[in-house]
């Protein structure tokens, strides 16, 4: 394997308010920068009939090149109509920008539902998210794009194997009393990892290749499973998430959120295997 010695980066800046171009002006570097138009997003961005002024803004520093102009689509993957507002919002922009300036080389606005819906709007650059780690924006793009999963799976493994009897208190506020014998397993992971604590008592996981459920409230580091029913050892795999037993996208459903939320929140302490 080759070292790599030294990386040639170079940084681009998304810009839309006064502060931050003034602040880039104090620089002595060349910078370059791409303008945010804000079409709809309502999040940051400059709003499109403000783009002669703004320009003027960056116009005086000289040390400040704008090499491109972008916006951020809000609702390609369930809003046809109002998208279609913010891409016109968007070329007007863009008509003005291109009148004053002629460094303009990117124009982009397509995340990963804009790639897929609005292709015909390919300006020339894309800004695919999701998409990119081979997960769905959500299950109806299925018939447009085949994906693969850059994530396997999410994983750990028993540690602690007990029985304990019928009335046995599990977890922090004796959210879960047994109704019976149980065997329980407790598993190294918590809402610290990004397990979240609202799977206490709702949800499953999966071991030596059944679905067992979670029993008590999630802790910080670790949470308990209900395994009576299998034939179970300490060290063996728990799969909290994966491409065939539990599905990214049926796990997310259970935290009632997206698939992005839960890959971004699994935190640093989790160890990434890298294949």
């Amino acid at each position: 394997m080759k070292l790599i010695k030294s990386l040639n980066i170079t940084l681009l800046f998304g810009v839309s308010s006064d502060n931050f171009i003034e602040e880039l002006g104090k620089t002595e570097r060349k910078v370059k920068v791409h303008i945010e138009i804000g079409s709809g997003m309502g999040r940051t961005g400059i709003h499109p009939k403000r783009i002669d002024e703004y320009i003027e803004n960056v116009k005086l520093y000289n040390n400040i090149i704008i090499d491109g102009i972008y916006t951020h689509l809000s609702a390609a993957d369930i809003d046809e109509e109002y998208t279609r507002k913010q891409l016109n919002s968007f070329d007007y922009a863009v008509e003005e920008a291109r009148k004053k300036v002629d460094t303009i080389r990117y124009i982009h606005s397509q995340a990963s539902t804009g790639v897929l819906n609005f292709n015909e709007k390919k300006y020339n650059l894309v800004r695919p998210g999701i998409i990119i780690y081979g997960f769905y924006p959500d299950e109806s793009f299925k018939d447009k794009i085949d994906l693969k999963p850059v994530i396997t799976k999410f994983t750990s493994k028993v540690t602690f194997l007990k029985n304990v009897p019928q009335g046995f208190s599990i977890g922090y506020g004796r959210s879960y009393i047994t109704e019976k014998e149980t065997k329980v397993a407790t598993i190294p992971v918590g809402y610290a990892d990004g397990f979240r604590r609202c799977l206490s008592n709702n949800w499953e996981v999966c071991i030596n290749g059944k679905r067992v459920p979670i029993i008590g409230s999630v802790c910080m580091d670790s949470f308990m499973a209900d395994v009576t029913d299998i034939d179970i050892e300490v060290g063996d795999e728990v799969i909290i998430f994966d491409n065939d037993n539990i599905r990214t996208e049926e796990y997310a459903k259970a935290n009632n959120t997206i698939n992005y939320e839960v890959i971004c929140a699994i935190s640093d302490r989790v160890p990434r295997k890298f294949i």
